[in-house]
């Protein structure tokens, strides 16, 4: 949660001044000094997380019609008990906090997939998974969690 935080507010203060989150990936963010060089691997250019699944970055759409106006953190290969705990976590409500929505799935690519479907207006966004549907997001025994912020 703490390397979580700590990424999106880098992130958030590193392109603070852009239009947009245009260009953002764990290379770019590691070169602007957003992600700790412990967590990263230069050989494969991935960071990697506390329980040594990956990390990834992209920039995405917040709105309809803006490009890259908001960004998906995706951890992977998180542990049930990790996975639920970063579903259900309260990333902030109302329009200061950046946050957009949160999915939960077996891989990466199932979540990020579930997070970019999530469009703004609908009930869930910026809200927290419930615990019933986070636990059942998260049977594997390694999942991942998309974050998408703005």
């Amino acid at each position: 949660m703490d390397q979580l935080t700590m990424l999106v507010t880098n992130i958030r203060t590193m392109y603070g001044t852009q239009e947009n989150y245009n260009g953002l990936s764990v290379g770019s963010a590691y070169k602007l000094g957003i992600i700790a060089a412990s967590s990263f691997t230069s050989s494969s250019s991935t960071m990697i997380n506390p329980f040594k699944g990956t990390v990834t970055l992209q920039a995405d759409v917040a709105k309809t019609g803006v490009d890259d106006s908001a960004f998906i953190v995706t951890y992977d290969g998180l542990p049930k008990e990790a996975c639920i705990a970063l579903a259900t976590s309260d990333w902030g409500t109302g329009a200061g906090s950046g946050f957009i929505s949160v999915a939960a799935g077996a891989n990466a690519t199932a979540a990020i997939n579930t997070v970019k479907a999530k469009v703004s207006g609908q009930s869930y966004e910026g809200i927290p998974m419930k615990v019933s549907e986070a636990v059942s997001a998260c049977a594997e025994d390694q999942n991942a969690v998309a974050i998408k912020f703005y």
